[in-house]
C-alpha cells in the first residue's frame, strides 16, 4: 500500500470529496464531475480515490468487462460500509440517501458472503449490479418497496433484491461466520 502525500489541499479535496459521496446518488459521480466541482485536477482526484479504496473506506466498482469496455465504463464509487455515508450526513445535519445506503448494504452483504462486485454495461437499461463467485454470475436490481422486475425481466439469471430482503442477506451473512 502506498502513502497519500497529504497537502493541505489533498486533506480539503479528501474532505469534500467524502461530502460528495455520502450525498450523492449512486451512480452520480465520475472523476470528470469531481473534479470539476471540487476544482482539483483528475490525477488529484484519482490519487486521492484510491487512497480512499486503499483504506476501505470507499469502494470503486467497474463493469465486469475487459478491453475497451472496461476502461470506457466510468466507475460507480460507494462507501465500503454504509455506516461511513450516515456518519457524514449526520455531521452535515443531512439524511443519507435510501437508495444509496441500500446499494452499499447489500454490496457489503455479497462481499461478505465471498462475491465480487461490478457494474453492469450493454442492457437497454442497465441493472445496478452483476455479483460472481466463481463461474457463478447474477445480475443485481436493488430497490425499494415500488421497485419492478421491469429492468431485469429478460436477463436471465437475475435478482431483484429488495429493502426487505437486505436483513436476510446481511444475517445469512452473520450465520455463515458463526
Amino acid at each position: 500500500m502506498s502513502i497519500l502525500k497529504l497537502s493541505s489541499q489533498k486533506v480539503l479535496a479528501m474532505e469534500k470529496l467524502l461530502y460528495f459521496v455520502a450525498t450523492s446518488k449512486p451512480g452520480e459521480l465520475s472523476v470528470n464531475s469531481l473534479s470539476r466541482n471540487l476544482a482539483v485536477s483528475k490525477p488529484i482526484i484519482d490519487e486521492i480515490i484510491q487512497a480512499l479504496e486503499q483504506m476501505k473506506i470507499l469502494r470503486v466498482l467497474r463493469p465486469l468487462a475487459t478491453g475497451a469496455r472496461l476502461v470506457r465504463g466510468e466507475p460507480k464509487i460507494l462507501f465500503a460500509h454504509p455506516n461511513l455515508r450516515f456518519a457524514i450526513c449526520r455531521t452535515l445535519g443531512l439524511e443519507p440517501e435510501i437508495g444509496a445506503v441500500r446499494e452499499e448494504l447489500a454490496l457489503f452483504g455479497f462481499e461478505l458472503l465471498g462475491y465480487s462486485v461490478h457494474t453492469v454495461k450493454g442492457y437497454k437499461k442497465n441493472p445496478d449490479y452483476i455479483i460472481k463467485k466463481g463461474l457463478e454470475e447474477t445480475v443485481v436490481e436493488i430497490g425499494g418497496p415500488n421497485k419492478d422486475y421491469g429492468q431485469i425481466k429478460d436477463i436471465p439469471n437475475a435478482l431483484l433484491l429488495r429493502e426487505r430482503q437486505l436483513m436476510a442477506l446481511l444475517l445469512s451473512n452473520e450465520r455463515a461466520r458463526a
